[in-house]
């Protein structure tokens, strides 16, 4: 896994599984365990710098961002979190990599 030694707070990061398809009788479920639209694809509850958590969430290059997206990047944003889009892994993985060595302001 990506750099453990470095930072072994990164074994906390977790996938939230809101943007998968799925069929009705599943998304119901889903949403009766708490399914979130809007909320972002990677979780680091890990706190740097001024931020008390890292959010990632992915898109196609050029990929439109639905409004509850934006608006829950936002709420994250003002309760002191870092949310961000990334249109490829490897700028995801270029920030979480300076996000835990606290090198991201």
């Amino acid at each position: 896994m990506l750099f453990v030694a470095e930072a072994p707070e990164i074994l906390l990061m977790y996938a939230i599984p809101n943007g998968d398809w799925r069929g009705f009788s599943v998304a119901k479920k889903l949403k009766a365990e708490g399914l979130n639209p809007g909320i972002p694809d990677i979780h680091v509850p890990v706190a740097r710098s001024r931020y008390i958590g890292l959010y990632i969430e992915f898109k196609r290059a050029g990929g439109p961002v639905k409004e509850e997206q934006w608006e829950k990047i936002h709420a994250l944003t003002e309760q002191g979190h870092l949310a961000i889009l990334c249109d490829s892994a490897v700028v995801a993985l270029k920030i979480l990599r300076k996000y835990l060595k606290g090198e991201i302001e």
